[in-house]
């Protein structure tokens, strides 16, 4: 429930245009309410585009448990 509000929050954020950095391993929450997203791996930035871009393929690599 609290995740639900917090996405409404970021939601409601975005709607004023603001950026908003967040740190978060949901991908499900992530595609819902992001539209850009970098994945860090070991401290470097090896994804960086559109979450609609986000494969597969990168999503095994670096993010997948």
């Amino acid at each position: 429930m609290i995740i639900d509000q917090l996405g409404d929050i970021i939601k409601q954020l975005k709607d004023r245009d603001l950026s908003i950095l967040l740190s978060e391993q949901n991908l499900n929450f992530v595609r819902s309410i992001c539209d850009r997203v970098f994945v860090v791996d070991h401290g470097r930035i090896c994804f960086d585009d559109a979450i609609d871009n986000l494969s597969d393929e990168v999503y095994e690599m670096h993010l997948a448990v």
